[in-house]
Order: C-alpha cells, then sequence, then structure tokens
C-alpha cells in the first residue's frame, strides 16, 4: 500500500468518525430533551418511580446504531477523496488519473501527501447535548414531594356548614356550653380546609362524631327539658289550683298546699332556671317562702306556663333542626297535664283525706307511672274490675262435637303387613302428635295422599309373599 493509499484511508476514517459522532450527538441528544419531558409528565400525572422511567437508556444503542448508519451513508467514496488531496496537495490531476489508471513511472513524481486537519465547531451541539443530560437528571432526580400534584379537596362544605349551623343553635339555646361550641366549630372549619379527595375516611368520619356529639346533646337536652316540664307542670296545676279553690279551702290544707308548691317552685327555680325570666324576685322570694296572695297565685301561674313554653320552644327548635324525634316533641307537651280547676275541687273535696302531693299526683298522672323499669315513681295502685257476685254462677254445659266421620269415609287401605310388630323400647314423647286434630271421640289426624304419590306409598308398604 503506497502513502497515498493510506492517505486516502485515513481521511475517509477520520471523516466517518466524524460524521458518526456528529450525528450520534444531534440524535441522542433530541431524545434526551423528549426522555426527560416524558420524565416529568410520568411522575407528575402518575406517580412513577425513577427506577421505572431508566427504560430510556434502552433507546442509546438504537440511536448510536442509527447515527452509524447514516454516518456511513453519507461518507464521500474514494475517488471524491482522492481529488480533494489531489487539489490540496497539488498533484494537477496525477492522483485523481492514478485512480482510473496505473501511473507507472509517473507515480514517482507525485508529491508527498499534504497534511489534513478536520475541524468541527460543535460548540453548539456539546452545549445543546449538556442540557439534555442536566434536563433528564433534573427530571430523576426531583423530590417526590415536589412531583406529588396537590391534593384534590373532598367538597364538604355543605355539610360543615349545616353541622356549623346545628351547633351554633345549640349554643345559643344554652345547650351546649360556649366554649365547647366554639371547639366544635373551630374542628369542623379545620375539617373545611384539610379534607383531601384521596383520604376521604378520615374526614368523613370526623363529621360523623361531630353529627353524634351534636345529636347526643340535643337528645339529652330534650330528656332534660321534659323532666323540667313536668316539674313546672305540676307547680303550675298547683297554683292554679289553690287560685280556683281561693277562701274555700280549709286552712290546713292550703297551709299544706303552700308548703307543697313552695317546694316545687324551689326544685323549678333550682334546675330550670327559668322563673327568674318571667317573675319578678319579690314574688319568686315569696313562692319559696310559701306565702303567695291571690294576685301572687296568678303570676306564678303565669310564669311557670311561660316557662313551660319557652321549653316547648327549644324542643320545636330542636325538632325543626331534626334532632330529636317528634314523638318527644309530643310527650313534652303532654307531660305533666293537669286542670287546675279541677285540682283545686280535689282539695276542697279530699284534701283533709289525702296528702297533697298525692292530689297533685292523681291529677297529673304521674302516680300511674310511665312505663319501664326505670321511668315514673312505680307507685301505681292495683286497679280492680267490679267483683263478680257468686250466686247463680254455673258452668255451661257444651256438647264436645262428634269425630270428623267425612275424613274416615276418605281413607284408604293402602296395604297389610302379615309381619309382627317390632318390640322394642319406646322412645321419648314428643309434642305436636295431635296437632291438627278435631276434639270429640274417633277423631284423628288423616293426612290426604296426592294421587301422584300413592304409587310410592303402595310400593313402600308391599311385603314379599311368605314362602
Amino acid at each position: 500500500m503506497t502513502a497515498w493509499d493510506k492517505a486516502i484511508a485515513q481521511v475517509r476514517l477520520r471523516l466517518a468518525g466524524f460524521l458518526i459522532l456528529r450525528n450520534t450527538l444531534a440524535g441522542v441528544t433530541v431524545w434526551l430533551f423528549l426522555w426527560g419531558t416524558a420524565i416529568l409528565v410520568l411522575r407528575v400525572a402518575f406517580q412513577t418511580s425513577p427506577l421505572l422511567l431508566l427504560w430510556g437508556l434502552a433507546a442509546l444503542p438504537l440511536l448510536i446504531g442509527g447515527a452509524v448508519i447514516w454516518g456511513l451513508r453519507r461518507l464521500p467514496d474514494r475517488a471524491g477523496v482522492a481529488a480533494f488531496l489531489d487539489s490540496r496537495s497539488g498533484c494537477g490531476g496525477l492522483l485523481l488519473a492514478g485512480e482510473e489508471r496505473p501511473l507507472g513511472t509517473w507515480e514517482q513524481r507525485l508529491p508527498e501527501p499534504a497534511p489534513v486537519q478536520i475541524r468541527w465547531r460543535g460548540a453548539r451541539s456539546c452545549a445543546a447535548f449538556t442540557a439534555g443530560v442536566v434536563f433528564v437528571l433534573f427530571g430523576l432526580l426531583l423530590p417526590d414531594r415536589l412531583t406529588a400534584a396537590p391534593p384534590r379537596a373532598l367538597e364538604i362544605g355543605k355539610e360543615t356548614e349545616r353541622l356549623a349551623a346545628l351547633v351554633d343553635l345549640l349554643k345559643k339555646e344554652g345547650v351546649l356550653e360556649k366554649e365547647r361550641a366554639d371547639a366544635l366549630e373551630q374542628r369542623l372549619d379545620q375539617l373545611a380546609k384539610d379534607a383531601k379527595g384521596a383520604d376521604p375516611v378520615k374526614s368523613l368520619e370526623a363529621l360523623d362524631h361531630v353529627q353524634d356529639l351534636v345529636t347526643k346533646a340535643a337528645q339529652e337536652a330534650a330528656e332534660a327539658a321534659l323532666g323540667k316540664t313536668e316539674k313546672l307542670a305540676k307547680a303550675e296545676a298547683l297554683a292554679e289550683g289553690l287560685k280556683h279553690a281561693g277562701k274555700d279551702l280549709a286552712a290546713k290544707v292550703k297551709s299544706e298546699a303552700m308548703a307543697e308548691l313552695a317546694e316545687l317552685v324551689k326544685k323549678a327555680a333550682a334546675e330550670t332556671g327559668l322563673l327568674d325570666k318571667h317573675l319578678d324576685g319579690k314574688t319568686l322570694e315569696a313562692a319559696k317562702k310559701g306565702k303567695l296572695s291571690s294576685a301572687d297565685l296568678k303570676k306564678l301561674a303565669d310564669a311557670l306556663k311561660g316557662s313551660k313554653k319557652d321549653l316547648a320552644d327549644l324542643m320545636e327548635k330542636l325538632k325543626d333542626a331534626r334532632l330529636i324525634d317528634p314523638e318527644l316533641l309530643k310527650k313534652c307537651e303532654c307531660a305533666g297535664k293537669c286542670d287546675g280547676k279541677g285540682l283545686g275541687e280535689l282539695l276542697k273535696k279530699l284534701g283533709d283525706k289525702m296528702a297533697v302531693s298525692d292530689l297533685v299526683k292523681e291529677c297529673t298522672g304521674e302516680k300511674a307511672g310511665k312505663g319501664g323499669v326505670t321511668e315514673g315513681p312505680g307507685a301505681a295502685e292495683i286497679t280492680w274490675g267490679e267483683r263478680s257476685s257468686e250466686e247463680g254462677v254455673k258452668f255451661k254445659e257444651e256438647t264436645l262435637p262428634p269425630g270428623a266421620l267425612a275424613d274416615l269415609k276418605k281413607s284408604m287401605v293402602i296395604g297389610l303387613s302379615p309381619g309382627d310388630p317390632k318390640k322394642d323400647k319406646g322412645g321419648t314423647s314428643k309434642s305436636g302428635a295431635l296437632v291438627g286434630s278435631t276434639p270429640g271421640g274417633g277423631s284423628a289426624s288423616t293426612p290426604v295422599i296426592l294421587p301422584r304419590h300413592r304409587g310410592a306409598v303402595e310400593r313402600f308398604f308391599a311385603r314379599p309373599p311368605q314362602k
């Protein structure tokens, strides 16, 4: 191989390396930006692990192979390189002619090959490649907390507003203490802000907990209002009774009734806290001491009635908010209801024979109890009907009906067995053997055998003939 052959091969090899490097760098740079974009999209949208995204490295061999094929296809042939070197070295076309025909002695007149340098201005390409590498590494090494999409808020605004309105209602009505109600309202506000659609169970359980607290508080308030209404109704009934009885009431009975009324007023004032709103302090003190005039009795009755109305209004609001059963409101309306005028008549007639407290219980129906083992005083007396006379009382004679002859006529013989019955010990008796039988002589339970079952029954009772 001559020096010119080596020079031509060397130039072609350097050109091939340059073309392959340039094409590889261009292709990999484009792929790096596409891969980096895919990494960011997958990590943000689908929370894909960075290790799974390293599949992009598998494309590098394909890119390099494509760059090699493309570079070799763009490589100039030997004649083209020889023409370049002929011009570069000043051979005057002799080198190019030698590619077509042997030069013979003219080959010795060829000059030495001029050195050839290939310069590539690839600063932009290298910068773009470096930027692509940095972009991919940025997508792979980005912390998960930065790629996680913001959690979608759980739509519980209407539910929290509804519960907040209930809490506000109970706070205004004094059912919930202000501190506890404020804490529940803050809890609801925090739930509305922190509720996440990705984890709705925790938020919904917290809402259910608040709902249970509100409902329980309303139920307890309703039951307490029912008891307060009964006490107010008893005091109101006694005050009305004393007012209607007036001067016709015996002094001893009146004194006892006043003492009972004072005791009832003290309990009602201490437990309900509503009498101060409807009754002036002077009349309230007189009621507690049992020293009331006719006018004071009227004031006290009106005050007790107003207190009952306040409790009824509270129960109505709780019912409208669907926190209590409407049946509980009806019980509150009927609790301790008594006719004051009728109680006054009872005081005049039976005041010297029965205790005033018992008369009040008789009027309000408390003595009969309310049902249940924990409700009512349990002082209900046994009531009897009219006692029957033993004279002229005798048993009524009845003839028992005869056996069902019609069923016996419909019965039919299925089969006869010549064998002796088996003798064994009897088992335990069981109930229900005579269920459906008619009372009377000879009655028995005879089941009806349908025609389609008769063949099976006959075959069951059939016996082989004796030999």
